[in-house]
């Protein structure tokens, strides 16, 4: 106490009871902290300040954490999901959506209650001009915040909160919404399918007779195009009802004693620019065959057009219309029926020096598994494609009656070489018919109108597109955040934190204000700061005009003295 100086009078009031304090505790002397208490003092004490920031910063870390875990989560877990129906994509965008606004909204403010504890060790650093301290004061803004960080390099922080905000936005390039199917679940949904009551030349040809047999002729050879699959291997299977189109590497089976295709479907397309899927039905279609062979007995190297066999121990002359050396010639005629959906073909076959006859019956069968009318084959239609490989479409007529149409084929290729079999000659007719259907299932026009029928699953696919990339975001996101609350409250702990209150923020600014006075500040704002560009302030120690018991005060002033040492921060204020 310096001697010869007047006290106020609160200064007296204060000293009135702290006599009165010592007589009712019967103590000569009272200790500071009671002392400070009764005045409403306060000791400040660095240690439990960090604890109280390191704790706040800790609550709002664990709510980062949780929702980061949740959004991961909710990504993970319906990315395993094989297809998202509207219901379950609409409920995953809220989810989504609510958790990255949230995570957001919760870095925002952890990077905010950081800025606004760290402002107070900048005030406190040097003097600064009127605007730049306002500008600090205000950190608890977003746009403060970006403005600060481009006109002030050395406040990384601030920048690294506008990182973590895109950061979270970014989460949402990692992972995509695509089209998807699951093929494993059926629902009832609009179908098309190929439709067989037609001809096979219709919606490509004319819609003639003759048009569908040069069709049929002209699809069974196109059928060689695709894989045939060998059921007699363990490793070929037939196709799943449901399963996806191209899932199944072969078009069509075959075993020694029939050949078989499953028939696809499709579903509606949605719009123009719409994708319909493609899967397999469980509807299946059959040929099958056998020949009887002959040997010819002349022309066995094919040089003229007619030849002989022994039939039933008779001599027999077939008449073909074209056979040659080194091919295969097929023949049939309309009225060659063997009985429903069968068609009777006979055969010429030589390889320069051996030749056979062959009298085959080809049969198609009936679809299996039909639920409408047009997905089955036709009697009409099953009888052209089992002759289909000696239908050309040109018919010949002798005296009103039709005569035969052929097919020849060189030796070099698949249905013109030697087989001198007949099982295999009949194989090889089978396929040549199933092979019409598959082809025709792929060209032929779907039904005009779709109808209803079961359909995989149609919905969107979640894909993680970029792992790596989201387990870098999140992770950056968390540590970041770890990082920033820590260094924010072991810097904020080197002074003392003032309280957040504009009440308490306009006790320290008192000083400035009072210079702000008659300026028309209020309304007028930074331009009616004339005469006070030099003014400089820092965050500090008050300069007392008295001293007692150690007793400081804080300010924002000029005259406020710059405490850089962080231990001469702790004692009593009565500020």
């Amino acid at each position: 106490m310096r001697q010869g100086r007047r006290y106020p009078r609160e200064l007296m009031i204060v000293n009135v009871a702290e006599s009165l304090l010592a007589h009712s505790l019967g103590a000569d002397q009272t200790s500071k902290g009671q002392l400070a208490q009764l005045k409403g003092h306060h000791k400040f004490v660095r240690r439990q300040q960090l604890w109280k920031l390191l704790s706040k910063g800790f609550l709002r870390f664990c709510i980062t954490i949780i929702l980061t875990v949740t959004l991961l989560w909710t990504i993970v877990a319906y990315s395993k999901i094989p297809v998202l129906v509207d219901s379950q994509k609409r409920i995953f965008n809220t989810l989504v959506t609510a958790l990255s606004m949230s995570l957001g909204i919760a870095i925002a403010s952890s990077f905010k209650q950081v800025a606004v504890n760290v402002r107070w060790w900048i005030l406190s650093r040097k003097k600064r001009p009127l605007s730049e301290v306002d500008a600090i004061l205000e950190c608890d803004s977003l746009t403060s915040l970006t403005v600060l960080a481009i006109k002030s390099a050395r406040d990384l922080k601030l920048k690294i909160v506008l990182v973590a905000q895109a950061g979270v936005a970014m989460i949402g390039l990692t992972y995509s919404l695509n089209d998807g199917v699951d093929y494993n679940t059926s629902v009832t949904g609009d179908i098309r399918f190929t439709d067989f009551s037609q001809s096979f030349a219709y919606g490509i040809d004319y819609n003639t007779t003759a048009a569908s047999e040069l069709a049929v002729h002209t699809y069974g050879e196109m059928a060689l195009a695709w894989r045939i699959g060998n059921l007699t291997d363990p490793k070929v299977q037939v196709p799943e009802p449901m399963s996806a189109h191209g899932s199944n590497p072969y078009a069509y089976f075959s075993v020694p004693e029939y050949y078989q295709y499953f028939f696809m479907e499709a579903s509606q397309p949605s719009g123009p620019n719409s994708n319909p899927i493609q899967f397999y039905s469980n509807r299946s279609i059959k040929t099958s065959g056998s020949c009887i062979q002959y040997p010819v007995t002349d022309n066995v190297n094919g040089s003229s057009q007619s030849f002989s066999v022994t039939k039933n121990g008779q001599n027999y002359s077939p008449i073909f219309e074209s056979i040659g050396p080194n091919s295969t010639t097929y023949y049939t005629q309309t009225n060659m029926e063997c009985g429903p959906r069968c068609k009777e073909i006979c055969a010429y076959e030589n390889n320069g020096k051996q030749a056979f006859y062959y009298e085959c019956n080809i049969t198609v069968s009936n679809v299996s598994n039909v639920t409408y009318s047009s997905q089955n084959v036709s009697d009409t239609n099953a009888l052209q494609a089992a002759g289909a490989i000696g239908l050309q479409g040109y018919q010949q007529y002798q005296n009103a009656q039709p005569l035969s149409q052929y097919q020849q084929f060189p030796a070099q290729s698949t249905y013109g070489h030697f087989v001198g079999s007949g099982p295999q000659m009949a194989s090889l007719m089978s396929q040549f018919a199933i092979g019409v259907f598959v082809t025709a299932d792929k060209i032929m026009e779907p039904i005009q109108n779709s109808v209803s029928g079961s359909m995989p699953l149609q919905g969107v696919q979640l894909q993680i597109v970029q792992q790596i990339g989201m387990w870098a975001i999140l992770i950056s996101i968390v540590v970041s955040h770890l990082v920033l609350f820590i260094l924010g409250s072991l810097l904020a702990n080197r002074v003392v934190v003032v309280d957040g209150s504009y009440l308490a923020i306009a006790v320290l600014l008192r000083p400035v204000t009072e210079k702000l006075k008659d300026r028309g500040f209020l309304l007028g704002g930074e331009k009616n700061l004339m005469g006070l560009e030099d003014l400089e302030v820092l965050y500090g120690h008050s300069v007392r005009e008295y001293e007692k018991d150690d007793i400081m005060g804080l300010e924002v002033s000029d005259k406020a003295i710059c405490e850089r040492n962080p231990r001469a921060w702790e004692g009593i204020y009565d500020s």
